[in-house]
């Protein structure tokens, strides 16, 4: 039995992480604290990272460009290839009842902004249509005008309402 540093309890051994630096090889959080500490990190590291992606992209645009030009123009297998497959994913998650014309809205929406404000916006799938745990469908109702640097840094992690 070792007691909690955080919470207090006194809590079996199996309860705490395993960390070599340790005078006793434990870890002095429970592994409940660990996950609770680590958590609220990640939340005030994560507006921080993106503030300084976003500063990157907006600084370092035209090298980036470049650099993804380069990129599609030594592997355009691969270009083709990615590009292929996320029309086939779209096209597979698009129902027949999705409102075409509203799809296309959010797509000029978000060029328009693009050009109007000069910094890159993007369609974004709320539920992301190739996830881990779900997949969602390529509709108007699941799409949402995002910017750009925000859109390619959640990945396809994050959405509302998710528990994990």
């Amino acid at each position: 039995m070792k007691t909690c540093k955080k919470c207090g309890v006194c809590k079996p051994k199996a309860e705490f992480q395993k960390r070599s630096q340790m005078k006793d090889g434990l870890c002095i959080y429970c592994k409940q604290c660990e996950k609770a500490r680590d958590a609220s990190r990640y939340i005030a590291t994560r507006e921080v990272h993106l503030v300084r992606v976003k500063e990157w992209h907006e600084t370092n645009r035209e090298t980036s460009l470049l650099r993804k030009r380069n990129w599609r123009l030594q592997n355009r297998h691969l270009a083709r290839k990615y590009a292929a497959a996320r029309r086939g994913i779209k096209k597979q998650a698009t129902p027949a009842w999705a409102n075409k014309e509203k799809i296309d809205e959010y797509y000029f929406a978000a060029d328009f902004l693009s050009m109007v404000t000069g910094v890159w916006y993007h369609v974004d799938h709320v539920v992301p249509l190739k996830g881990k745990t779900v997949c969602g469908l390529h509709w108007e109702g699941n799409m949402q005008v995002l910017l750009g640097v925000e859109n390619l840094s959640k990945h396809n992690r994050f959405w509302p309402d998710m528990s994990c």
